[in-house]
C-alpha cells in the first residue's frame, strides 16, 4: 500500500490512479475510492485470489468479514481496519490497512482520506498513526 502514497486526486473523486482503482471494481469515476484502493492492494497481495471479492463498498468488506470469522479486536499489521457509525455496527463507511499496532493505537494507511488521515472521503493515500477507538472493526485475512 506504500506503493501508492504518491496518489493525489486531480478532483473530488478523480485522477488518473483513483480512477483505474475505480474501474478495477466497476465502479463509476468520481466515486468513493477507499475500498476499492482496499479491493486493488489485496488483488496484489494475494496475487489475484484475494480472500474478499472485489468492492467499492465498506459494507460488503465489512458483511464478509463477520459472515468468515475474520473480525478481530487485536489488529496486526497487514490487517483491514474499518470505520463503522456510531450505533450502527454494519454502517462500514472507510477502510485501509493496518500498518503497525500496539494496545491503544496502530498505524494505517487508506486511499480516499485526507493528509491527516482523518478525513474520510479526503484527497490521496495516506499514512497516519491513529488511536484504537469503538467505531473501528478489524479484520484479519488468512494468510
Amino acid at each position: 500500500a506504500r506503493m501508492f502514497l504518491f496518489v493525489r486526486e486531480t478532483q473530488p473523486n478523480r485522477g488518473a490512479m483513483v480512477e483505474g482503482f475505480l474501474r478495477f471494481t466497476n465502479t463509476p469515476a468520481g466515486s468513493s475510492w477507499c475500498a476499492s484502493f482496499v479491493s486493488y492492494i489485496l488483488n496484489l497481495h494475494y496475487q489475484g485470489e484475494p480472500p474478499l471479492n472485489r468492492t467499492a463498498s465498506c459494507d460488503a468488506i465489512l458483511s464478509a468479514a463477520r459472515s468468515q470469522g475474520w473480525v478481530t479486536t487485536t489488529p496486526v499489521r497487514g490487517d483491514i481496519f474499518l470505520r463503522v457509525t456510531p450505533g450502527l455496527p454494519e454502517d462500514a463507511h472507510h477502510v485501509g490497512f493496518v500498518v503497525d499496532a500496539s494496545p491503544e493505537s496502530f498505524r494505517g494507511i487508506a486511499g480516499n482520506t485526507s493528509a491527516d488521515g482523518l478525513n474520510a472521503n479526503g484527497d490521496r493515500v495516506a499514512e497516519r498513526d491513529m488511536r484504537r477507538t469503538a467505531d473501528l472493526v478489524f479484520v484479519h485475512l488468512p494468510a
